[in-house]
């Protein structure tokens, strides 16, 4: 949507044909407007510039209890489309929000994988000295140093699998 007066004017029509009354007035405003729903009245801080008043209309008509049928059928039309356009943008945010949450199970499996490699590693060096120190037959206490070194690289080879999806 363009940002001119023109489309500024269809967006208040959508709330004028749904008897809502803007207002623009000065005043303290967190995002630049404020909404009396009991009086039915949208106030839009009078400094915004006609970018900012139409991107104020756009977040503020898809929160409001609109009915339809009291549109004009240009004003559905537009009406229609800043509703699409809302459901596009919560639809873009969960993609972000799971993509993030993609992101933080790849970073715990990688700290997971990590560790049972490091865990590995450790065993193995522990059966190492165990048995020279006590001169004992390694083959029976390397089977745990195994079995952890074979954990690890069963995770590494999840996180790969993982990372190739």
């Amino acid at each position: 949507m363009k940002y001119t007066q023109a489309n500024l004017d269809k967006l208040q029509g959508i709330l004028g044909d749904a008897d809502y009354v803007v207002r623009f007035e000065r005043g303290t405003f967190q995002s630049g407007w404020c909404l009396l729903e009991q009086k039915r009245v949208v106030v839009l801080n009078k400094f915004l510039n006609v970018e900012g008043r139409i991107n104020t209309l756009l977040e503020i008509i898809p929160q409001l209890n609109i009915e339809f049928d009291k549109l004009t059928h240009e004003s559905q039309k537009l009406y229609e489309t800043v509703m699409k356009r809302r459901a596009a943008a919560d639809a873009e945010a969960e993609a972000e929000d799971a993509a993030a949450a993609a992101t933080a199970a790849e970073a715990a499996a990688i700290a997971e994988t990590d560790a049972a490699v490091a865990e590995g590693q450790e065993a193995t060096s522990e059966v190492n000295t165990a048995g020279t120190e006590t001169g004992a037959d390694t083959t029976e206490t390397t089977a745990p140093a195994l079995e952890a070194q074979e954990a690890a690289e069963e995770a590494s080879a999840e996180q790969t699998q993982e990372e190739k999806e």
